[in-house]
């Protein structure tokens, strides 16, 4: 009774489209071409070689356009840069050409002067800030020193020589930077006639 079962069922299955009667049970084909064995409890799916290399083939022949039409694609680009060149080539040559031409290089030229200019006024006015400070410093300096002949005066003549010194030392090389600082100055057209006019 069970073998005749199972030949009508064989028989019923094999009648329905994408069905295969397989050892140990039936194999059903899926609309996307995948084989799903059926055995026991067991199900597994996998695509038929055939399938396999249909789909292999449509792939390659996918990147295969893809790559054509970069390929265009980059070709087309070319084609419009050599366009673009020649235009500007040709029209370089025209009387518009030349004129615009002319322009743009006065513009690059007063572009240039003007960027030399604020180059030469920052340090001018760098060098002239550094001359005031200096000066602030040798007055300082100064009255340091009007203040140890005073001591000296009011002591009875006793002096204090390293500190003589060391105010001496100072103000020599404050005047070698106010000397530097106005040769910058002056360097970088620096409009004051004299040190004296830096305040």
């Amino acid at each position: 009774m069970k073998v005749i079962v199972a030949i009508a069922a064989g028989l019923s299955l094999s009648a329905c489209a994408g069905v295969q009667i397989v050892p140990g049970g039936y194999a059903i084909t899926q609309p996307d071409g995948r084989v799903c064995t059926h055995e026991g409890g067991v199900i597994t799916c996998e695509f038929p070689p055939a399938v396999l290399a249909q789909m292999e083939k449509a792939r390659i022949a996918q990147e295969q356009a893809k790559r054509d039409q970069q390929r265009a694609a980059q070709e087309e680009a070319d084609k419009r840069a050599e366009a673009d060149r020649a235009g500007a080539e040709a029209f370089a040559k025209t009387p518009e050409g030349i004129a615009k031409a002319a322009e743009e290089e006065r513009q690059r030229e007063l572009y240039q002067r003007t960027y030399e200019a604020s180059q030469r006024d920052a340090a001018a006015n760098d060098a002239a800030h550094h001359i005031s400070i200096y000066k602030k410093m040798m007055a300082d300096l100064r009255a340091q020193q009007k203040r140890e002949y005073m001591v000296e005066q009011e002591s009875g003549g006793v002096v204090d020589m390293n500190e003589r010194y060391r105010i001496a030392n100072d103000i020599v090389g404050l005047n070698e930077w106010i000397n530097e600082a106005w040769k910058t100055y002056k360097a970088n057209g620096g409009k004051a006639k004299s040190i004296d006019d830096i305040a």
